[in-house]
């Protein structure tokens, strides 16, 4: 693996849960308009909540850009 990676190895990982978590939400929000049980409204509402914290960490964790880093 090179020296420089996209996204660090922390990073690649919260952003792989919450891409998950949104799968999921998708899925328990279909299954919801399908047949309307609480249940699935709880687990969409909490997947989105998972992957809301996923990011956050994500955007503690990366931390602001650094001046130059890109170029």
């Amino acid at each position: 693996m090179s020296e420089t990676s996209v996204i660090p190895r922390p990073g690649a990982g919260l952003t792989a849960a919450a891409l998950l978590a949104i799968v999921g939400a998708a899925a328990s929000g279909a299954a919801f308009v399908g047949s309307g049980a609480d249940g699935d409204s709880l687990a969409m509402a909490l997947l989105t909540g998972v992957a809301l914290l996923c990011y956050a960490v994500n955007l503690f964790v990366l931390g602001p850009a650094r001046a130059g880093a890109g170029s």
